[in-house]
């Protein structure tokens, strides 16, 4: 059973914004993919996150994902790849903390001017 995630709504801080290799690009696509992607790997997940933020393990698989003032809690899934809820669940809190694969783009082409 997977609980449900939550949020704590703030606005994002892009300034500080540290990029990402290939493998963590890949990871934010298949994450905003549409349709829904069935093959996203939780612990791809965990390490992106860990690049652009913090990633707290607590008891029970429970995890504290936090990017600037964003929080988010997920329980670590019982498979190797997250469920469709559970992708969105992500979705949604890196969109929330100001990481989705177009504002990535946008911040990227602001450093090679």
């Amino acid at each position: 059973m997977t609980s449900s995630p939550t949020f704590v709504a703030t606005n994002p801080e892009a300034a500080e914004r540290p990029s990402v290799n290939a493998a963590n690009r890949r990871t934010l696509d298949q994450v905003f993919h549409h349709p829904i992607s069935h093959n996203l790997a939780w612990d791809h997940v965990v390490t992106l996150v860990e690049h652009i933020g913090h990633v707290e393990e607590r008891s029970n698989d429970n995890f504290v994902f936090k990017i600037g003032r964003e929080t988010y809690e997920a329980r670590k899934p019982h498979t190797h790849h997250l469920t469709a809820p559970e992708v969105m669940g992500v979705r949604h809190f890196l969109a929330a903390s100001g990481w989705t694969p177009e504002t990535h783009e946008h911040d990227a082409s602001d450093a090679k001017a």
